[in-house]
């Protein structure tokens, strides 16, 4: 799998559960019916609340509301994505929807290379 994350804010004025409420509402369904992606597996929302450090006790909250998983199949399936996504009407359909609701300088985007340490259920 080839993976790309990317962190978005929302705009100024809009609440947090607001910003929530158009992204799975509304924006998942208009970026996703503005382009056909055969090698995309996989499409993650998580959204962030910050929480106090354990030792300091204060939250250090980066402004990002949401961190959003791309996973394909392949490196070819996700240069495919970059390409069709640089097509204008793609990318006018994708700039006119989030101009509504996310804070366009703050958007972030990473490609990711993973290292996972699994756990026994019994702990390590």
């Amino acid at each position: 799998m080839f993976k790309q994350v990317s962190l978005y804010k929302r705009k100024a004025g809009i609440s947090a559960e607001a910003f929530r409420a158009y992204y799975e509402e509304t924006h998942v369904r208009t970026r996703l019916s503005s382009m056909t992606l055969p090698g995309l597996r996989r499409y993650m929302r998580r959204y962030l609340t910050a929480i106090p450090d354990p030792v300091t006790g204060k939250a250090l909250d980066l402004g990002y509301d949401v961190i959003t998983e791309l996973w394909f199949e392949d490196k070819l399936a996700w240069e495919n994505y970059r390409r069709v996504s640089l097509d204008a009407e793609v990318r006018r359909i994708a700039t006119d929807d989030e101009l509504l609701f996310m804070d366009q300088d703050a958007k972030s985007t990473y490609l990711v290379d993973e290292c996972v340490l699994e756990f026994a259920s019994e702990g390590v």
